[in-house]
């Protein structure tokens, strides 16, 4: 499925392959390569569009003491999916609130890897921003 560029949204949503050198896991070094806002070809969450719905769905954990307060709204997640498709640099740039922020922050760095992004038909490390709507 087609995806607008890095832009996800919860509604219409778009693994790492850890590098194993034996035992060894190797870091990109995110300084050291570009990383891209728009690609030819953006990243993918593995089972695509309704893998990530499914995912951020089964995997939210809110406490109940928020369940009375009508927290509501969008928290806006910026990552960076590199070109082994680990997902990376996760920060929340729209923030809701403070313990849902960081349960955002949570499940992006849980994720498991991604679909890189390529440009001209190579891999590439691509910006990512993930809204995440609650209630």
């Amino acid at each position: 499925m087609m995806i607008a560029r890095s832009s996800f949204t919860l509604l219409s949503m778009a693994v790492a392959l850890n590098l194993v050198a034996q035992v060894q896991t190797t870091e990109i070094d995110l300084s050291a390569e570009p990383v891209h806002a728009f690609v030819d070809q953006p990243p993918e969450y593995p089972d695509g569009d309704l893998g990530l719905r499914l995912y951020l769905a089964q995997h939210l954990n809110l406490p109940d003491s928020l369940a009375g307060t009508n927290i509501a709204g969008t928290v806006k997640v910026r990552f960076v999916v590199d070109r082994t498709g680990k997902v990376r640099d996760a920060r929340v740039i729209f923030s809701l609130q403070p313990y849902v922020d960081n349960e955002a922050l949570r499940l992006i760095s849980s994720m498991p890897p991604w679909k890189p992004g390529r440009q001209r038909g190579k891999p590439v490390n691509v910006m990512v921003v993930l809204p995440i709507r609650i209630g």
